[in-house]
């Protein structure tokens, strides 16, 4: 950079028109040298997040017209697919809705609702695939409930303070605050929608396929808790200075 600043000198007293050439060129490179990082985290988050979202569509699609179109008798037993198909493509709404009412942001704020997005989705999914079966895995040693709820309780804080903080203007330590509560409180308003399901439309998503309800329960909202309390950790562990120190995370407060 000190070669262009030279150059800009040099040509201050004859030449205004190259001064004024090499003094852009000199503020190109110096945002771009010093953005560099930035722009390449966000590109490649950006791209991820594309082509991720478009394999949720796709497989979520074939799904939904695969749960509708199979005969019953082919399907496990605990297999409701009419509901499954439903649930289904009201997760598949809710993911595709914020890119419908963001068009009109800039590249860069699109970009965030596009991770949102993405991280809506892989949350769907997993829970997807758990109804598909994978919530059997308890019958094995495999906890694959108790996962997800610390797995997405984790992300939610993640992206939620994310939002809060960029597009609210919240500081950092308010924001990760907020999510915390936000996702444990809704932790405890899941608990209460799976009771509710299984009383409108018969299915058998509370407790352990209906049964050992109030420990399944509990151990749910523990994991809801400690998930959400990991993701605020981490999240200002990673934001306590001004660059990233938790580069797997796919939030972070120190992006910009």
């Amino acid at each position: 950079m000190t070669v262009f600043k030279t150059v800009a000198l040099n040509h201050s007293a004859t030449s205004p028109k190259h001064l004024q050439f090499t003094a852009l060129v000199y503020q190109v490179c110096r945002g771009c040298a010093s953005g560099a990082k930035s722009c390449y985290y966000i590109v490649t988050m950006t791209l991820t997040s594309r082509l991720f979202l478009r394999v949720f569509y796709v497989a979520y699609a074939i799904g939904i017209v695969a749960l509708l179109v199979i005969p019953m008798s082919w399907m496990p037993a605990f297999y409701h697919p009419v509901f499954m198909a439903g649930i289904s493509s009201l997760a598949l709404t809710v993911v595709m809705l914020p890119g419908f009412f963001t068009r009109h942001l800039q590249q860069q704020h699109q970009s965030m609702v596009e991770r949102y997005q993405a991280s809506l989705a892989f949350c769907a999914g997993v829970n997807g695939l758990g109804g598909l079966g994978l919530y059997k895995l308890y019958e094995y040693g495999i906890q694959y409930d108790k996962i997800l709820h610390f797995l997405v309780s984790v992300i939610f804080v993640l992206g939620i303070a994310h939002f809060l903080h960029y597009f609210h203007a919240r500081s950092r330590t308010i924001a990760i605050i907020l999510a915390v509560i936000i996702v444990i409180l809704c932790g405890f308003a899941w608990e209460g929608w799976e009771v509710l399901q299984d009383h409108l439309f018969g299915t058998q998503t509370s407790g352990v396929y209906g049964a050992d309800y109030f420990s399944d329960t509990f151990f749910d909202l523990l994991f809801d808790i400690f998930g959400s309390i990991v993701g605020g950790i981490l999240l200002y562990i990673d934001s306590s200075r001004s660059t990233r120190r938790i580069k797997f995370l796919p939030f972070s407060l120190s992006e910009f």
